[in-house]
């Protein structure tokens, strides 16, 4: 899966993350995000430094760092299906997984991967 990034001042369309050719595509851990394997991503979120967060079938959460282009997977492991991811404005980023939901990483970084049942209402 490719992302694009649109400049809206010039109407310049680039690939932003992500390789559709999979023969050359990257394994996404410390891979650059133009040669990164983004397989089958289910939500898009972002935090206030441009970071962009990936939930990826079998791949964990991947982060997409905004100020060196690079992607570090969150979650390697891949028992976990992640249906969405969120960003809270100090920076936490949760991952929900059905009924369950996973703390995995702080403001700073930090990977947390604490599991927490939550019963969504």
């Amino acid at each position: 899966m490719e992302f694009v990034k649109i400049d809206l001042s010039t109407g310049i369309i680039s690939r932003y993350a992500g390789m559709i050719d999979m023969n050359f595509a990257e394994d996404a851990d410390g891979a650059p995000a133009t040669t990164a394997l983004i397989m089958f991503p289910q939500q898009i979120s972002g935090d206030t430094q441009g970071n962009i967060y990936v939930t990826a079938y079998s791949y964990g959460v991947q982060k997409i760092w905004y100020a060196n282009q690079t992607v570090d997977v969150l979650d390697s492991t891949k028992e976990w299906f992640f249906q969405s991811v969120w960003v809270d404005l100090r920076g936490n980023v949760f991952a929900g997984t059905g009924n369950n939901s996973l703390v995995i990483a702080d403001e700073n970084g930090n990977e947390a991967f604490e599991t927490t049942d939550v019963d969504f209402v």
